[in-house]
């Protein structure tokens, strides 16, 4: 099954989406979209004319580099007033598994990927494997427990992901595991990803959106500065 991933595209600017996300997206069905948040004094309607034809260039010019890599692409452009909201309806009209917090980076062989548990770790792992891992050099899985009681179940927790990535025909070399003790996770993750290149971690329900955008991946991709794929949760 073909991995959707919704890419987020904050218009009136310009896309900053790398080539090598490009290329490492070229076996999946991408949908660019356009995101373009106006005051809610603004009608859309008069956003749209003031716009003048600059939000669909960029989207399209986006929409032609991935479909130029080989990847299936569905470009949408949306005006609104809540941002957050238009993102989780695209992501739910259009069925997609993955939402990429876009940032810059120059090449994607490390991947850090944190585990918070069970919970959508055949999603994760999917995904990883759908990517082109020709380039790949390292798998970095990384669990921060609560306590030092729930280290050992963390552990095991990375263990079953190592297995189910050597199945799915990830060379065990490439994997590496570590769990830490703390009660935030968000700053042992930065850290660990000072020295990757992106980061993969599932979403989770019920304020998906808000956790994307608002809260965790957000957070972690702007301190750490790498990009981050979210796997969005079963419906």
């Amino acid at each position: 099954m073909t991995t959707i991933v919704l890419v987020p595209v904050d218009l009136p600017q310009e896309d900053d989406v790398p080539e090598v996300i490009i290329d490492l997206l070229a076996e999946t069905t991408v949908v660019p979209a356009g995101i373009y948040e106006v005051p809610t004094q603004t009608a859309l309607s008069q956003a749209k004319q003031h716009d003048d034809g600059r939000a669909a260039d960029v989207i399209d010019d986006l929409a032609a580099r991935f479909r130029d890599a080989g990847a299936t692409v569905k470009p949408k452009i949306r005006y609104t007033h809540t941002r957050e909201q238009t993102v989780d309806k695209l992501r739910s009209d259009e069925a997609c598994d993955v939402i990429l917090v876009p940032k810059y980076t120059e090449r994607i062989e490390w991947l850090l990927v944190p585990i918070r548990g069970v919970v959508n770790i055949d999603r994760i792992t999917t995904f990883i494997t759908s990517l082109s891992l020709e380039g790949l050099q390292r798998v970095t899985l990384f669990h921060v427990a609560p306590s030092e009681s729930k280290r050992s179940h963390g552990q095991a927790t990375l263990n079953y992901v190592t297995d189910v990535l050597v199945s799915s025909k990830v060379p065990e070399e490439k994997i590496t595991s570590e769990t830490v003790v703390g009660s935030d996770p968000i700053d042992p993750i930065v850290e660990r990803a000072k020295n990757h290149d992106a980061i993969v971690m599932g979403g989770t329900k019920p304020s998906l959106t808000e956790r994307i955008f608002g809260r965790i991946p957000n957070r972690i991709g702007q301190r750490a500065g790498c990009p981050v794929f979210v796997i969005t949760p079963k419906e």
